[in-house]
């Protein structure tokens, strides 16, 4: 078993906003991983897709809109979640006043997203 804090993660900015990696390959887990975030009022995670990876974003605080790769953009709020399959493009904007705080989970970790931080299968490499 092992106890981390959301704010300890290793930080990754990108795509508009900015995360902590709780639990990911770089510090050995490889089939679940969580992020942690607190976007401030009109930062976003812009859409994109994970290629094999589904992905769990859970609004602990705040409101916003999940972003989709159609017209509309729902609202979502604080104790929401949005699912978001393998290949479906998701994002997620704080339209709020205040921060909004989410927490992320997929499964299996994407690898691509942390090669963007020179991390390759769980190792980073030597610059």
């Amino acid at each position: 078993m092992e106890i981390k804090r959301w704010e300890n993660g290793e930080l990754f900015e990108t795509n508009g906003g900015h995360m902590r990696w709780v639990f990911w390959p770089g510090n050995g887990y490889n089939d679940l991983t969580l992020h942690y975030s607190v976007l401030k009022p009109g930062e976003a995670f812009n859409l994109h897709t994970h290629e094999y990876s589904v992905d769990v974003i859970s609004i602990v605080k705040g409101e916003g809109e999940v972003l989709t790769d159609g017209e509309e953009n729902p609202p979502i709020k604080e104790g929401e979640s949005v699912f978001a399959r393998a290949g479906e493009a998701h994002g997620i904007k704080n339209t709020g006043d205040e921060e909004m705080i989410t927490l992320g989970s997929q499964t299996p970790g994407d690898l691509e997203l942390y090669g963007m931080k020179g991390y390759t299968f769980g190792k980073k490499e030597d610059k």
